[in-house]
């Protein structure tokens, strides 16, 4: 769980830099990587490693990695890198749920944007903020 709370405030740090720059700076995607290691080697020490475990938790940013790729980059990159970094530290269950609750909830902001006409289709918007709060809710459900 402290991982988990660590890795919530980066994210709240990330989500601002997301908002502003519409960029993720490469030095917090590295930190996320190295909480998850932290957290690894956490699990190493109390015996409670699950080599598959770790391989699951990295398959949600591997297929946005897959999607930003195959769109060309309508997904960032930097949304499947975060995900990898982050994946180990959380667990697969809380970041594969919490991208599902991302998901829904920028689809659902991005509907009402479009509704209110205060964005085009090809608007882009940061997808950090919903992250952090689809692994926030995770988190404490």
């Amino acid at each position: 769980m402290i991982f988990g709370m660590i890795i919530l405030t980066v994210l709240g740090i990330i989500s601002f830099r997301d908002i502003k720059e519409k960029e993720i700076p490469m030095w917090l995607i590295w930190c996320c990587g190295a909480l998850s290691l932290g957290r690894v080697i956490y699990l190493l020490a109390t015996g409670a490693f699950s080599p598959l475990e770790i391989l699951i938790s990295l398959l949600p940013g591997a297929l946005l990695l897959f999607t930003a790729y195959i769109t060309r980059g309508g997904v960032g990159y930097g949304d499947g890198l975060l995900a990898l970094g982050i994946g180990p530290a959380v667990g697969p269950a809380v970041l594969a749920a919490g991208l599902g609750i991302a998901v829904m909830a920028s689809g659902l902001f991005s509907g009402v944007l479009l509704i209110l006409k205060k964005a085009g289709r090809k608007t882009r918007i940061p997808f950090v903020p919903f992250v952090a709060f689809g692994v926030g809710v995770m988190l404490f459900a």
